[in-house]
């Protein structure tokens, strides 16, 4: 055991030292045994580790490593780990990574990332009341995000009254996306001239802001104009709304 330790850190040093040279050395493979990291030594096998339990954990480490400094871009590389492991339905160390990192109240991102793993994990009301906890009080910005997440984990739950609330309170704070997010409700409930409204709203303010429309609210506004289906029609439906501004396409 020893041997494969000393052997890994020997693989570790060659791949830093090809890194230093400006060169990309080949990912590698897990060390097949457990290590205790030295100073430093978990985030330089985390830089060079392939995908997998192994970097997720030399991650971790680095982040608890009280002699790796600060500035030398272990946040940055946990997240991207995190990211990697999320991805690939790897949750536990997804979890384990946004957890530490999400104890920097300040880092949303985290946050967000966290709360969707364990989300995925089936630890949906855990994340839904973890977000509640964290909207009190964050800068809007901040409060906007866990609010979409909100709306998110509550349709996972099969609760599109309190999605529709979390979307309201996004809404409320300044959020283009939550009105999208409402509009799609409405679509996906058949109402499709509200959804329509919702969306000529948002395409003419981006038109008098002078930004790009977000695409879903050109996708879903076409789709509001589109006839019902036969089983469905009834002859009292609404005229469908024109597009804003003139135009006719997507």
């Amino acid at each position: 055991m020893h041997d494969k330790a000393e052997a890994f850190r020997a693989r570790v040093l060659a791949a830093e030292l090809t890194r230093f040279r400006g060169s990309s050395p080949r990912p590698l493979g897990p060390p097949g045994v457990e290590l205790d990291y030295g100073p430093r030594e978990a985030r330089f096998a985390a830089e060079v580790l392939g995908p997998g339990p192994a970097r997720a954990q030399a991650a971790l480490h680095a982040l608890g490593d009280p002699d790796d400094p600060r500035g030398t871009g272990r946040r940055e590389l946990a997240l991207e780990v995190a990211y990697q492991e999320y991805a690939a339905h790897r949750l536990e160390g997804a979890l384990a990574l946004g957890e530490a990192l999400s104890k920097d109240l300040g880092d949303v991102e985290s946050a967000l990332l966290w709360l969707r793993s364990a989300s995925l994990a089936g630890r949906v009301e855990d994340a839904r009341r973890e977000v509640a906890a964290r909207e009190q009080g964050a800068p809007v910005a901040a409060a906007i995000e866990f609010d979409l997440l909100d709306a998110q984990l509550a349709l996972a739950r099969e609760e599109p009254g309190a999605a529709r609330r979390a979307l309201g309170r996004a809404l409320a704070l300044g959020s283009s996306r939550a009105l999208v997010e409402i509009a799609w409700l409405e679509l996906e409930e058949r109402r499709s001239a509200a959804a329509a409204r919702w969306l000529a709203g948002e395409l003419d303010a981006s038109a008098a802001q002078g930004r790009e429309p977000r695409r879903r609210a050109w996708i879903g506004f076409a789709l509001a104009q589109l006839p019902p289906q036969s089983a469905d029609s009834s002859p009292d439906a609404p005229p469908a709304v024109r597009p804003p501004g003139g135009e006719t396409r997507p």
